[in-house]
Formats: C-alpha cells, structure tokens, sequence
C-alpha cells in the first residue's frame, strides 16, 4: 500500500510541472498601456509660523502661567512656601520644604534662569519686627538630576544666576529645596508670634 500511494504522489507531480511548463509556453499578446490625464485643480501652501517665546507652567501646588512672547513679560505663577514652628522641636531642628518640578520652563531660545528677593527682610504685617531674608537658602537642580548641589544660595534683592545658557526646550523642570538652618535660630526666637513673608521672583530670561 505504501509502494502505491508513493507512485501516485510522483506522478501527481509530475503532471503538475507539465502543465505549469506548458502554460508557460503560450505566448500571449502585448497590451497597450493606459494613458491618464491629470489635471491641477488646486494648489495648496501650508505655513508654520514661529514666533519666540518664553516661560513656564506651574509645578507643585502653583497656579497659574507665565508664557510671554517676545518683548512681553509673563503674568508669574503663584506658589507658596510654609515653615511652621510650633513647638520646641521645630525651633531647635532644621526645616526643609521641597518643591518638585517646581518651575517647567519653556522656550524657543536659550534662556538664564535667575532668582531675587522683593524685600530684604521677612515681614509681619504692619508689625516692626523683620527677620532677615538670608536665614533662608535655597538649592535648585533640574528634575532630571539625582542630587542637589553643596552651594545653596541666599536669595538677595538683586537677581542671582541660577543655571545660566540654558537651550531652548518644550520641557525643563526644575526642583527647588528651600532650608532654614536651625544654626539661625538667634535671628527669629525673640521676634512676635505671627507670620512673616517675603516674595521670591523667579525670571527665565531669553538669550
């Protein structure tokens, strides 16, 4: 049975190859190609139009934009810091808040990033007492950076560079430490119960 079915396959085959040559062999008549008219019915231009631009969206608890074109200045965005000193622990601990992504700038354009104090000191209000803005430091890095640098800064009533030429991006966060150092404790321990403020800017500043 198996001799059979074996001679059955071989000759299946060979059919097969007859029929695929001899079809092969049949000469057939060329066909003309077909001739197409085309017509312009409408041209079309598609512009892009970039215009420079500068600044940023709000990170952790911001609100808010800060987008300007050129030649304009963003309206900011608003974002605020708390250091509660409630108990005795709180006055002899250092205190540290940390902002993520913070700041997310964008720009057509290189840009600096820089930060000012508006006043020189924390105030209460219409009240007398001041504590001086440089107990405050701050230490800034990108969100893509792993470590804070060993150089914070104290901000000041002059704006300070804190990363300069930066590239243009669609993108760029940044997170801010601000610490107070319980080293400064002589500077608020004997002020007036109450709340003291002061108002950071912070400015990207195209180049």
């Amino acid at each position: 049975m198996k001799k059979q079915l074996l001679t059955v396959t071989a000759i299946l085959g060979m059919m097969a190859f007859t029929s695929s040559e001899s079809k092969a062999q049949i000469g057939t008549s060329p066909v003309n190609p077909v001739v197409k008219t085309t017509a312009i019915v409408n041209t079309t231009q598609v512009n892009i139009t970039l215009n420079d631009i500068i600044g940023a969206i709000p990170g952790t608890n911001g609100t808010g934009k800060d987008i300007a074109t050129a030649g304009t200045t963003g309206t900011g965005i608003t974002e605020t810091i708390d250091f509660q000193y409630s108990t005795l622990a709180d006055y002899e601990a250092d205190k540290t808040v940390e902002k993520i992504k913070t700041i997310t700038a964008m720009s057509s354009k290189g840009y600096n990033l820089t930060v000012k104090a508006l006043a020189a000191n924390f105030t209460q209000g219409s009240g007398t007492d001041k504590i001086p803005v440089s107990v405050l430091k701050l230490n800034v890095k990108r969100s893509s950076e792993v470590a804070y640098s060993n150089n914070p800064i104290s901000p000041v009533t002059t704006s300070t560079q804190i990363y300069a030429s930066e590239p243009g991006t669609s993108g760029t966060s940044y997170d801010v430490k601000y610490s107070i150092a319980k080293t400064d404790i002589a500077t608020y321990i004997t002020k007036s119960s109450g709340m003291y403020s002061v108002t950071l800017y912070y400015t990207l500043e195209a180049i």
